[in-house]
C-alpha cells in the first residue's frame, strides 16, 4: 500500500506544478518527476487500463483535469456561517487559508475559499462567474482528509461560481493485491495547466472511487475489520447478514451511508472510551455499561443512562427539552431538568427531585406527580390525579389539580384550582384560590398560624384545639370560634364602625335596618325600621316613642336604692304601682323645684303595708302608710302634690 501511495504524490506533485507561475520551473519539475519515475508511471497506467475494461466502466476516456492550487484543509459538513478563523478537520484556519467546502447545505457556497478577519472571499483561480468544471484540489492536513483529492463533478453549463449548485468527489486508492506491469505506453499531455489522462483501465484493487457508485464493499457477513475493510473513512459497507466490528475504531462517512446491515455489534464501552464516538471527539459519544443498558457520554462524563425500567439523567446534569414531551409511564428526575414545550405525563408517576423548571403547559392526566426538588412551573399546569410537593414549588401560571393536592413547603402560586388542597408547610399565594373540595392546613399555633399573609408570618388562623379555629395577630389569640360560641379574650376589643339609623352596625340578616350604631360618643341607639326608639347615655335614657307595657311597671329594690322620676315638665303627672318585697315597705320621696305642681298617683297592689315618708318631713302629713290589699283584683293609692318643697297628701282610697 505504501508502495502506490507514492503514485499518487506523483500525481499531486505534478498537478501543484502545473500551477507554478515560473513556467522554466515547472517544466524543469515535470520532466524531473517523469525522468524519475517513469518505470512507476508505466506501472501505474497499465493498472489502470486493466481494471476499466474489467469492471466496464464507463468514463470518458480523455477527462480534463483543472488544476487548482492546493487547499489547507476541506470541510465535509455544512457551516453556517463562512466568517472569520474556524477549525476545520482539527486545524485551525487564520487569515490568508485556502479551505475547500464540499458539504454546503447551500451548495452554491460550495468550492474553494479563502479565510478572512471579517467574511471569507473566493480565490484568483476560482472566482464568481468562472467555470468549475473538473476542478481539481489536493488537500495538504487534516486529521481524516490530509493528502486527498476532490473533483467537481459538475458539467456544462451548470457549473458556475456563485450560480450553479457546486458538487464534489473524493478521489482516493486503495491497496494493490498483486499488481501486474504491462508494457508502458505515454499518454499524458501536458498542455495549459490541463493534464489530459487516458484512463482506458482500473485495476481492479487500484481504483478511482466515487462515493456516489462505487464506495460500497458487499460483505457476506462474518467479521468485519478496519484494517482491510475500511482502509479508507469514506468506504460504505453493506452486509447480507450479521456484521461483527472486531477493532475498537469504525468512521462512518459525512453523509451517514451505512446501508443493508442487520446487525452492528460494538464493543461495551466506557464513559470515557465510548464505543460510538465522533471525529474530534473521542471522549463523548455512545456506550453500553451493563446489559439491558445504553449510556450518553460528554467528554468522559455520563449523561444519562437508557434502561429497561427508564430513563436517568446522570447526577450533576440537566435535562433541558425545548419541545413537547410526553411520559406515559413513570418519570423521575433527581437533578435539574428544564422543559421549554409542553409536558404531559399520560398514565405513570412523576417524581421531580431535582430544580425543575417548566415553561409549557403541563398535564398529568392519571398519573401522581410528586415535587421534591425545586420545581419552577411558568406556564398551566393541569394535573387530573394527585399532587404531591415536598420542596419548594413555584407556579407563575394557574394550577389546576383535580385530585388532592399535598403541600408540605413553600408554594408560591398566582392562582390554585382544586378539588382538596391540603397544606402542611408554608405556601404563598399570589393570586385567587379556589378549591372545590376540601382544604385542609395544619393546625399551627398561636405565634406561627397554619393560614398566614406576606410580611406578617406570626398573624393568621390556626387551630388551638380539636373543633376550635382561632385568629391571632401579633403571636397572641385575638378571638376564638369554638363549637357554639364565638369568643374574644380579655384585653381584645372588638371594633365595629359607628353605623348610622338606616344602616345600624349590629343587625339582623333578615332586617338590616334594625339593630344598634353609635350615634354620637358615648351614645347608643337602638333602631327599628331606619328611625331610633331608644337613646342612652351618660345623663339619660331617652324614649323617641311611647313606652308601651302590656301591664303595670313594677319597682323592685331595698331601701337604699333612690328612683328619680324627672320628664323636665311641669305639666306631666307620675303613675306609680308599687309592691313591696317585703312588709312593711318603705318609700321616701323628694320634693322636686323642678316639676312644681306635680301630681304623683301611687298604688299599693300587693298584700302587705307601704309606708311613704318625705324627705325633710315635708310630707303633710309626715309619714302615710298605704294599707295593702285585701279583696283581689282591688288595690289602695293615693295622690300627692309638690309644690317644689312639701308633698302634700290630695286624697286616697281605704
Amino acid at each position: 500500500m505504501l508502495k502506490y501511495k507514492k503514485y499518487l504524490l506523483i500525481l499531486i506533485i505534478l498537478f501543484q506544478a502545473f500551477n507554478n507561475k515560473e513556467t522554466k520551473a515547472k517544466d524543469f519539475l515535470c520532466e524531473k518527476i517523469l525522468n524519475e519515475n517513469t518505470s512507476s508511471l508505466i506501472a501505474l497506467e497499465s493498472i489502470l487500463a486493466k481494471n476499466l475494461q474489467d469492471k466496464n466502466l464507463k468514463l470518458n476516456t480523455q477527462n480534463k483535469f483543472d488544476i487548482k492550487n492546493s487547499a489547507i484543509a476541506v470541510c465535509n459538513h455544512n457551516i453556517k456561517s463562512l466568517f472569520g478563523s474556524q477549525i476545520i478537520d482539527e486545524i485551525k484556519l487564520n487569515a490568508g487559508d485556502r479551505v475547500l467546502l464540499v458539504k454546503q447545505t447551500n451548495k452554491i457556497q460550495n468550492g474553494l475559499w479563502i479565510v478572512q478577519d471579517l467574511e471569507w472571499i473566493r480565490p484568483g483561480d476560482f472566482m464568481s462567474g468562472n467555470s468549475a468544471i473538473n476542478a481539481l484540489i489536493s488537500i495538504t492536513s487534516g486529521s481524516i482528509n490530509s493528502g486527498s483529492l476532490w473533483l467537481c463533478t459538475n458539467k456544462n453549463p451548470n457549473s458556475i461560481i456563485d450560480t450553479n449548485n457546486l458538487n464534489f468527489t473524493k478521489l482516493f486508492f486503495t491497496e494493490v493485491q498483486n499488481p501486474a506491469v504491462q508494457d508502458y505506453q505515454e499518454k499524458e499531455d501536458i498542455k495549459n495547466n490541463v493534464i489530459e489522462i487516458n484512463q482506458a483501465a482500473i485495476d481492479e484493487n487500484l481504483e478511482f472511487i466515487l462515493p456516489e457508485e462505487d464506495s460500497i464493499i458487499t460483505k457476506a457477513g462474518g467479521a468485519v475489520t478496519t484494517a482491510t475493510d475500511f482502509a479508507s473513512p469514506d468506504y460504505i459497507v453493506k452486509t447480507t447478514g450479521a456484521t461483527t466490528v472486531t477493532s475498537t475504531n469504525i468512521t462512518i462517512d459525512s453523509s451517514n451511508n451505512i446501508s443493508g446491515v442487520n446487525t452492528l455489534q460494538l464493543e461495551g464501552g466506557s464513559s470515557s472510551i465510548p464505543s460510538l464516538f465522533f471525529s474530534g471527539n473521542t471522549t463523548s459519544g455512545i456506550y453500553s455499561p451493563s446489559a439491558g443498558k445504553i449510556n450518553i457520554s460528554s467528554l468522559g462524563n455520563e449523561l444519562a443512562t437508557f434502561g429497561t425500567t427508564g430513563t436517568t439523567i446522570s447526577s450533576g446534569n440537566s435535562l433541558t427539552v425545548n419541545s413537547p414531551a410526553t411520559f406515559g409511564a413513570t418519570a423521575t428526575f433527581n437533578n435539574a431538568a428544564v422543559f421549554n414545550g409542553t409536558t404531559n405525563t399520560l398514565n405513570g408517576t412523576t417524581n421531580l427531585s431535582g430544580t425543575t423548571n417548566i415553561s409549557g403547559t403541563t398535564t398529568v392526566t392519571s398519573g401522581t406527580i410528586t415535587l421534591s426538588g425545586t420545581t419552577n412551573m411558568t406556564g398551566q399546569t393541569n394535573i387530573s390525579g394527585p399532587l404531591s410537593s415536598t420542596s419548594t414549588t413555584n407556579f407563575s401560571g394557574p394550577l389546576n389539580v383535580t385530585g388532592a393536592t399535598t403541600l408540605r413547603d413553600t408554594l408560591t402560586a398566582t392562582g390554585i384550582n382544586a378539588n382538596t388542597l391540603n397544606v402542611t408547610g408554608a405556601s404563598n399565594l399570589n393570586s385567587s384560590l379556589n378549591v372545590a373540595g376540601t382544604t385542609t392546613f395544619a393546625t399551627g399555633t398561636v405565634t406561627t398560624p397554619s393560614l398566614t399573609f406576606n410580611g406578617s408570618t406570626s398573624s393568621g388562623i390556626y387551630s388551638p384545639t380539636t373543633d376550635q379555629v382561632a385568629v391571632s395577630a401579633q403571636g397572641a389569640q385575638r378571638m376564638l370560634f369554638a363549637s357554639g360560641s364565638i369568643s374574644i379574650p380579655t384585653g381584645n376589643v372588638l371594633a365595629i364602625p359607628s353605623g348610622s339609623a338606616a344602616s345600624p352596625s349590629l343587625t339582623f340578616a333578615s332586617d338590616t335596618n334594625t339593630g344598634i350604631y353609635n350615634s354620637a360618643a358615648d351614645e347608643i341607639t337602638l333602631v327599628s325600621n331606619g328611625a331610633k326608639r331608644v337613646e342612652v347615655s351618660n345623663n339619660y335614657t331617652t324614649l323617641n316613642n311611647g313606652l308601651n307595657l302590656n301591664s303595670i311597671p313594677s319597682m323592685l329594690g331595698n331601701g337604699t336604692t333612690t328612683y328619680n322620676f324627672d320628664t323636665n315638665k311641669n305639666t306631666n303627672n307620675l303613675y306609680i304601682n308599687i309592691q313591696g318585697a317585703s312588709y312593711p315597705y318603705s318609700i321616701t320621696l323628694t320634693p322636686d323645684s323642678t316639676a312644681l305642681g306635680r301630681v304623683i298617683f301611687i298604688r299599693n297592689s300587693s298584700a302587705g303595708i307601704i309606708n311613704l315618708t318625705a324627705a325633710s318631713g315635708v310630707l303633710n302629713p309626715t309619714t302615710i302608710s298605704i294599707p295593702g290589699c285585701t279583696i283581689a283584683g282591688t288595690y289602695n293609692g293615693l295622690i300627692l302634690f309638690n309644690n317644689g318643697t312639701t308633698m302634700y297628701l290630695v286624697g286616697k282610697s281605704w
